[in-house]
């Protein structure tokens, strides 16, 4: 009796190990793939949404701008879910988006003009900081321009832009955000611009 109840608790206690796998994360797959190393999956939230306690998420080299919403955490410290770069690559996750589109206004601003629905259900310029703990700068927004990796200022007034390099202002409306930004001498298309989305 002892020896078949030992082989059911086996039964039980095995499969969280054998489960344990690695999924793969490449910019050159495809979603509907099986997430092999050798079939690896387009994005990261892909993996997120099959990833079991045990697994690790392995993603290759690039940038992914993203949004990830696991579906499912770890149950302990030997069976989490873990999310790694693969050995000796770079990989970088980003919650915002190149812009391309900007229209020169003035000296070194310049202007981009998005439907909201480039943003979907979240939009961080039509949000603003806030909590019952913050008293200070009620009028910031959730998101931010940056050029080259680096954050600009938000101004409270489009007048401040003008005077300010790497500063930047924004209006939203129901039906799109507008964006200015002070760029100095750089030409936002040709370089590396980005705004948040996520």
């Amino acid at each position: 009796m002892k020896w078949v109840l030992a082989i059911f608790m086996g039964l039980i206690l095995v499969p969280e190990g054998i489960s344990a796998r690695e999924i793969h994360v490449s910019k050159t797959g495809r979603d509907l793939a099986s997430g092999s190393s050798g079939q690896p999956y387009l994005t990261i939230n892909r993996a997120a949404t099959v990833a079991q306690p045990g697994d690790t998420i392995i993603v290759h080299a690039g940038t992914y701008r993203e949004w990830i919403k696991p579906v499912t955490g770890g149950t302990d410290e030997t069976n989490r879910i873990t999310f790694k770069a693969a050995t000796d690559e770079d990989v970088f996750v980003k919650g915002s988006e190149q812009i391309e589109s900007w229209v020169h206004t003035t000296g070194g601003v310049w202007k981009a003009t998005l439907s909201n629905s480039f943003f979907g259900q979240y939009n961080p310029y039509a949000l603003k900081v806030s909590g019952g703990w913050l008293n200070y700068g009620q009028w910031h927004h959730r998101g931010d321009v940056y050029l080259d990796g680096e954050a600009f200022y938000e101004k409270e007034q489009l007048s401040q832009v003008t005077e300010t390099k790497n500063s930047w202002y924004c209006q939203t409306d129901k039906d799109v955000t507008t964006l200015w930004a002070n760029f100095g001498q750089a030409n936002p298309n040709r370089e590396l611009a980005e705004i948040n989305v996520r």
